[in-house]
């Protein structure tokens, strides 16, 4: 009959623990997929802002010249890329788009040298376009800029819109994850509630009654962050199976940083939540358990 009672004890046991990891599993895997899109839509957003492309037109100079202003380009630490077009390569190539020699028919080369600049994310978000083009106005040999203007402004307000509701979609959801996860602990916290106060009659110290839930819920935490991890690596995979073109969004160091984020989660609401709910049916009285 103990055996049997002891069986009955260990089968609820697992059974609880079971149904809060599984809610735990399911949550912290929406979760680091949410997480995940916001931090996709920042590598995306970054990707897009430093392939704007300025082009600056440069009058008729030496190449001594040009080379000077190439070298004062790259004391700056905001300019990501710096390309140079000759205006010979850039014949050359309409020549052979036209299939004719224009350059002998008019008697000269009216194609201009360009330098191609394109810009760190981080300068395109605190700086205006207007600053940017001063910036490049103020060189000499430069004659005109040319810039997709109309892009640039798109891609700023479609992009913060984008962040701020991934943000707003991720505080909300993180809210209702610590929310389901607490209801799941409490649950299982209030299946022991007599044995908490029993503990605390006999004179248990209040840590001490702590502690074996606490690990409990962490150890339950984890190994949900895990079976969540699992899923989203396979979620991944699956994607990048038939978009293979995402495959420089999903880089080791980015599903470190998700990973990360969903074990440290996992870790956190569970001690939090069960600290919580034990420290409830200590402040409770022996009658009170019953309601």
């Amino acid at each position: 009959m103990k055996k049997r009672k002891k069986f009955i004890d260990k089968k609820k046991i697992f059974t609880s623990n079971l149904s809060v990891i599984i809610s735990m599993t399911i949550v912290l895997f929406l979760f680091g997929l949410i997480s995940s899109l916001l931090l996709q839509s920042e590598i995306i957003s970054k990707n897009i802002r430093e392939n704007i492309k300025f082009s600056l037109i440069l009058r008729d100079s030496s190449d001594s010249e040009v080379k000077l202003l190439i070298n004062k380009l790259k004391l700056n630490k905001n300019i990501k890329s710096i390309t140079f077009n000759s205006k010979d390569d850039a014949a050359a190539k309409l020549t052979s788009e036209i299939n004719q020699d224009f350059i002998e028919t008019i008697g000269y080369n009216p194609l201009p040298d360009v330098i191609d600049i394109k810009f760190f994310n981080t300068i395109l978000i605190e700086k205006n376009t207007f600053e940017i083009i001063n910036y490049l106005k103020s060189f000499n040999f430069v004659d005109e800029i040319i810039y997709n203007d109309i892009l640039i402004n798109t891609v700023k307000n479609n992009l913060n819109k984008v962040s701020y509701i991934l943000l707003f979609t991720i505080i909300l959801f993180t809210l209702i994850s610590i929310s389901l996860i607490n209801s799941s602990i409490r649950l299982l916290i209030f299946s022991k509630r007599f044995l908490i106060k029993t503990m605390q009659l006999v004179g248990a110290k209040t840590n001490f009654i702590r502690k074996p839930f606490i690990l409990n819920n962490i150890k339950n935490g984890i190994i949900s962050s895990f079976f969540a991890i699992i899923l989203i690596n396979i979620l991944i995979d699956y994607v990048l199976k038939y978009f293979s073109e995402l495959n420089i969004f999903f880089d080791i160091k980015n599903k470190l940083t998700i990973f990360t984020i969903i074990i440290c989660f996992g870790i956190i609401i569970p001690w939090v939540c069960t600290f919580l709910a034990v420290r409830k049916y200590l402040k409770l009285s022996t009658n009170d358990l019953y309601e």
